[in-house]
């Protein structure tokens, strides 16, 4: 619901920043804990509550401006996938597609690779390069709809993808 969205109230003073922080944990676990079932996202809840709260990144979602060199932790023991791996416009309607892809690209990588770190970095040679050529298209089909203009066709190239090909 709109009305319950975080507000960005901030004007750049530490002092603020930090109230500011406080203020987006406490809506933020409010959420959680009001939601239908809490007990789903106990896990989460709890992380929060760990979380000082001027360690919490805050940002709106927005077409991200950098993709890569990898889309998984330096120690290798995390790894993002869907919009938090590569947000970007709508203009294709293929986030959802995107964030399948980067599944079905995991789960071969951790089936097929000796250990975690190895499936990891096949992952990331895997899917670095097909998200920054997505990204970049999605981007500039969306300028060109923005200004009336008529943009590129790529369905065939997105439904070209094959698992195997990675």
């Amino acid at each position: 619901d709109d009305d319950d969205d975080i507000n960005d109230d901030r004007d750049g003073s530490e002092e603020i920043d930090i109230l500011y922080h406080w203020k987006v944990k406490d809506e933020l676990l409010s959420k959680l804990k009001n939601l239908d079932s809490p007990e789903d996202v106990q896990f989460a809840i709890e992380l929060i509550e760990a979380t000082d709260a001027g360690s919490i990144y805050l940002t709106r979602s927005q077409e991200a401006t950098k993709i890569g060199p990898a889309l998984n932790s330096k120690d290798k023991k995390c790894v993002l996938v869907g919009d938090a791996a590569h947000c970007m416009s709508g203009s294709y309607g293929q986030n959802p597609v995107l964030a399948l892809e980067d599944a079905a690209v995991l789960a071969t990588c951790l089936r097929d690779s000796k250990d975690l770190p190895h499936a990891l970095e096949k992952f990331n040679e895997s899917r670095v390069s097909r998200c920054l050529e997505i990204q970049k298209r999605s981007a500039e089909r969306a300028a060109k709809a923005m200004k009336g203009e008529k943009a590129e066709d790529v369905s065939k190239w997105i439904f070209q993808w094959k698992l195997n090909q990675n």
